[in-house]
């Protein structure tokens, strides 16, 4: 079921991103795909009686402190942020330029 979810929605969020934001828009739509299978996983373990949503918050918590620590040292040596090589021409749909 999750699987099957996660192709709908890849079917569905890829166009749809694309048409809204162009390759970010797609590019969002990969990265949120993975969610519905989440939530099948979790529905199915809490109806079992078991859980991992604490460990979930805690590595969650962990990648993200990871992640701004490395960010903050990029940023302190100079070498800017990741977000910085992203273009203006990357949130413009392609069929809006050749208008």
């Amino acid at each position: 079921m999750g699987n099957l979810l996660t192709f709908v929605n890849l079917c569905i969020g890829i166009p749809v991103g694309y048409h809204l934001k162009g390759n970010l828009g797609a590019l969002i739509a990969v990265a949120v795909s993975d969610i519905p299978t989440y939530v099948v996983i979790t529905y199915g373990l809490w109806r079992e009686k078991l859980s991992c949503f604490w460990q979930d918050i805690q590595l969650t918590a962990l990648f993200l402190g990871v992640l701004a620590a490395i960010i903050l040292c990029r940023y302190a040596l100079g070498v800017g942020l990741p977000i910085d090589k992203i273009s203006a021409a990357d949130m413009i749909p392609i069929n809006s330029l050749f208008q």
